[in-house]
């Protein structure tokens, strides 16, 4: 058939509802990976100051989130910030960490987990 394989409703990469936001993402956040979601991310500006929330499941311990930096994409760097966690739900947690914008440069922010002591 034309469709999606089967492979790609239950891959960690897969899309099956077109969301853009792969299976594994979706798991990691707490959303169904069947149901189109909209964007999790809120990202709030104040200022000088960048306030970036998202879900994440209560699986994932806290202390796990890592921010990093980049003016290129293909460097990263850590970024001495510390996400906090609060409850979202029984299975869900809303992670938040805030950052200063920088004004002279233009620069690139990723959050991850750290799995299994590798990061």
């Amino acid at each position: 058939g034309s469709g999606p394989s089967a492979l790609s409703y239950h891959s960690p990469t897969g899309d099956p509802d077109g969301d853009d936001w792969p299976n594994g993402l979706e798991y990691l956040l707490g959303i169904d990976p069947m149901t189109h979601n909209e964007d999790p991310l809120a990202i709030t500006v104040t200022g000088s100051e960048a306030r970036v929330s998202y879900p994440r499941v209560t699986t994932v311990p806290n202390g796990t989130d890592i921010v990093e930096w980049s003016t290129n994409l293909s460097q990263w760097f850590p970024l001495n910030v510390t996400p906090t966690a609060q409850t979202l739900d029984t299975s869900r947690d809303t992670v938040t960490w805030t950052v200063a914008i920088p004004t002279d440069i233009r620069v690139f922010y990723l959050s991850r987990p750290v799995v299994s002591g590798r990061s």
